[in-house]
C-alpha cells in the first residue's frame, strides 16, 4: 500500500551507516481504519538501532563530513 512517502519513489539510506537495510514503523489500527506511526520511526538492522534516513544522493560518510 502506497503512502506517498519520499522513500517510496527515491532511494533512501540510513543516515548513520549509509545502508539500505532499514525499515519504517507504521501500523494499521483496524478499529479506527487508520495508519499510525510507531514509537520509533526508522530502525536500521545494520546499526541495530533507531536512526534517521536520508536520500541516497544526500548521504555523506562521517569521515567526509
Amino acid at each position: 500500500m502506497k503512502h506517498n512517502y519520499d522513500f517510496e519513489t527515491e532511494p533512501h539510506v540510513c543516515k548513520n551507516c549509509g545502508g539500505d537495510n532499514w525499515h519504517y514503523n507504521t501500523f494499521f489500527l483496524n478499529n479506527k481504519k487508520q495508519w499510525f506511526d510507531g514509537e520509533i520511526d526508522y530502525w536500521c538492522h545494520d546499526c541495530g538501532g533507531e536512526v534517521s534516513v536520508v536520500p541516497l544522493n544526500d548521504y555523506v560518510e562521517e569521515d567526509e563530513a
